[in-house]
């Protein structure tokens, strides 16, 4: 009876110890950029889609982005990406090729995050830029 109940409590133990992230949990799914904002400029939804098209990001639970242009030419990009945590914020870093064959990573902060929409920012005061996106079903 006592392995029983030490097996049982092992998987619980165990079980817990798996469990996601709840910031990973939310980022896990399909995002569509709508919006870009700067202190110069505001993009909206409907002057990215006309303009340039528009920018999907799947985040994957294996560590993998994949970032898909709407446009037919352009390629598809697949990124590597980890969350790091600190005591007043949250940081997505994205590694990815500069298109030269090296590496570079660009940390940015999470704002804003929820199952339906993302909010990121890079950089601070003037040269603060905003993307939200929403989440894709």
């Amino acid at each position: 009876m006592r392995v029983l109940m030490s097996s049982i409590c092992v998987l619980l133990l165990g079980a817990m110890a798996f469990k996601p992230d709840p910031i990973t949990e939310k980022l896990v799914r399909k995002w569509e950029l709508v919006g870009v904002k700067t202190a110069n400029m505001t993009i909206s939804e409907e002057e990215i889609r006309s303009k340039n098209g528009n920018v999907i990001m799947e985040f994957l639970g294996n560590g993998y982005c994949i970032i898909k242009p709407t446009k037919a030419e352009a390629a598809i990009k697949k990124n590597k990406w980890t969350l790091k945590k600190e005591e007043k914020a949250t940081y997505l870093i994205m590694e990815a090729d500069n298109g030269f064959g090296e590496s570079f990573k660009q940390n940015m902060s999470i704002e804003d995050i929820s199952t339906k929409k993302l909010i990121l920012s890079v950089g601070q005061d003037k040269d603060k830029e905003i993307y939200t996106y929403k989440a894709l079903k």
